[in-house]
């Protein structure tokens, strides 16, 4: 299988550091091999050039087709963390929730920072990561770029707000989270503006059923 996508990804970061490393690594899987670079400014894949001209089309279509999608779910997750914060999250702070500018969004940093929510190093991340992610997805040339970029960034402040508050332990063993917020819904429409699904595409699909055997053979 050979995965090819073309995209700017912007930097990334936890509660506890931002990296601002470049890592390029191969990694092989039988006959699966996945080859990546990846570096503040972006990331290429340089493979075999098979079926770009056959999926064009189709890659142009999932690609209008995401695009509404992306809108549609970012209002349900926003819904989503509204409610749970009322019912749930008891003294949980709604500062980035209904923002409507960058100059809000990042006004919201610096007001939990003064009322002792964000540590000083956290909140320069939370600045750093926003301004990577906006450039990274202008750069994509999206129609909806800044409203997309406001609503994923927004979604993603609270839930990393919340984290700061009451961090998550996670156990040896767990499921993906779906409910009462789902993140990986939310991962999906974080990471689909910095596709371009013109220049991305997936090859010898059949690899995947392999790929699933094995999986399916050990315990994950």
């Amino acid at each position: 299988m050979l995965i090819s996508s073309a995209t700017s990804t912007p930097s990334a970061i936890s509660v506890a550091s931002l990296s601002r490393s470049s890592t390029s690594r191969v990694s092989n899987f039988g006959n699966l091999e996945i080859s990546s670079k990846i570096s503040l400014r972006g990331f290429r894949a340089r493979v075999s050039s098979k079926a770009v001209v056959k999926i064009k089309a189709m890659a142009e279509l999932v690609e209008d087709k995401e695009s509404i999608k992306n809108v549609q779910n970012i209002i349900r997750l926003k819904k989503s963390s509204s409610e749970i914060d009322d019912n749930d999250n008891v003294g949980h702070s709604l500062t980035f929730i209904d923002v409507r500018s960058e100059k809000e969004l990042l006004s919201g940093i610096r007001k939990e920072q003064e009322a002792g929510r964000l540590p000083s190093n956290v909140a320069a991340g939370l600045e750093e990561l926003y301004k990577n992610y906006r450039d990274a997805v202008l750069k994509s040339g999206h129609p909806n770029a800044h409203e997309i970029i406001l609503s994923n960034m927004s979604v993603a402040f609270d839930r990393m707000l919340l984290e700061v508050e009451d961090p998550f332990a996670f156990s040896p063993y767990h499921k993906a989270i779906r409910e009462p917020f789902d993140y990986y819904l939310f991962g999906q429409n974080y990471i689909r503006p910095l596709i371009d699904f013109r220049r991305s595409y997936v090859g010898n699909l059949s690899v995947f059923a392999d790929m699933e055997d094995k999986l399916n053979q050990v315990p994950n």
